[in-house]
């Protein structure tokens, strides 16, 4: 599951990245991606505080983009520190709010930590996003979460996997 985590913010950051011409001068948005990428490979070489400190610069870079908290949100997860990927998703809300992957994100987080009721309450969210945004894949898993946690069943720690986050970020 952790290595899946990882994998999936490798696949966001590695869409979005791209070569720059040696002749160009770093703009915002290029320092900002080279944090993000700077923090993927400190995950691949089984360096979450780091990677944490990496994420955290490209935050700082660009508080506005939610790609950031994101993968530092999903670092936490992998960490087991779920506490602080509330945080970090909780961040990536309130500047990308109409992101039902962030909700969903933030719902496994909180059933992972033992919220139940926030859990809940964020799914719905999600659900209602997904199905604003026609989305019926994640809308699917997002329905399943929330099945799942009003059963009273565990959060499967591979959902958070099975997510699409960012794709749309």
């Amino acid at each position: 599951m952790k290595r899946l985590v990882l994998l999936f913010a490798v696949a966001i950051l590695a869409g979005g990245c791209g070569n720059q011409d040696a002749n160009s001068m770093p703009t915002k948005a290029s320092a900002k991606m080279d944090h993000l990428q700077e923090g993927v490979e400190f995950l691949k070489a089984s360096n979450p505080v780091e990677a944490i400190h990496s994420f955290d610069e490209a935050i700082k870079q660009d508080p506005l983009n939610p790609t950031g908290y994101v993968v530092l949100g999903q670092t936490y997860m992998r960490m087991g520190q779920y506490d602080r990927a509330i945080d970090s998703f909780s961040a990536a809300t309130r500047v990308a709010p109409q992101q039902g992957e962030i909700y969903y994100l933030l719902a496994v987080s909180h059933g992972l930590a033992g919220n139940r009721q926030d859990a809940i309450e964020n799914a719905q969210v999600s659900i209602g996003l997904f199905q604003n945004a026609k989305d019926e894949e994640n809308l699917i898993k997002a329905v399943a979460l929330l099945r799942g946690l009003t059963e009273g069943q565990e959060v499967p720690q591979g959902d958070m996997s099975q997510m699409q986050a960012g794709q749309s970020l």
